[in-house]
């Protein structure tokens, strides 16, 4: 079962109920945003600093991937290989303090 935190976080576990999952902005600049508790929460964050932000593309994490890139605009976006990605929105994944105790 969930511990009330996660479920307040929405931060995901396995079924062994050992991992966490939270996500991180990596800007193209450099500069790395972490402890999001939710994909959505990330993606918030980007839009609020790229409003017409594209973000999501095939094999992201929505598809089970382990990153998924974001762009300022839909024109940057299209027929891209991410060379013009603005950054990445990366699921990381940790053991809980504790587990398996």
């Amino acid at each position: 079962m969930l511990s009330l935190m996660a479920l307040m976080t929405g931060a995901g576990r396995n079924d062994e109920e050992t991992i966490m999952t939270t996500y991180a902005i990596k800007w193209s600049h450099g500069q790395t945003e972490t402890g999001f508790g939710t994909l959505q929460a990330a993606e918030a964050a980007v839009r609020s600093v790229l409003s017409g932000a594209t973000i999501g593309h095939s094999g992201d994490i929505a598809d089970g991937g382990e990153r998924t890139l974001f762009w300022a605009s839909e024109e940057d976006a299209a027929n891209d290989d991410g060379s013009r990605a603005k950054g990445a929105i990366q699921a990381r994944h940790e053991e809980w303090p504790g587990a398996g105790r």
